[in-house]
């Protein structure tokens, strides 16, 4: 595994924990959109992060900056 212990992973592993403990605590709450919304943001963090990790920590920072703005959600 190239780069799966960098500063980058483990930011975006521990964002995806958080959210999805944040779900957690919603859905028991009664909460069920929000706690679903949340859940989902919780899996793109995950999925951002084994991505990253995938690439050499050199490389991370590029791929961060493809994460923002429109071009992020543009699957064309």
């Amino acid at each position: 595994m190239a780069a799966s212990r960098s500063k980058h992973v483990r930011l975006f592993r521990s964002a995806a924990a958080a959210r999805l403990a944040e779900a957690d605590h919603l859905r028991l709450g009664q909460h069920s959109l929000g706690a679903a919304y949340l859940a989902g943001y919780a899996v793109e963090r995950a999925l951002k992060a084994l991505v990253l990790s995938l690439l050499h920590e050199h490389e991370q920072p590029a791929m961060m900056d493809e994460f923002r703005g429109g071009r992020a959600h543009d699957y064309s």
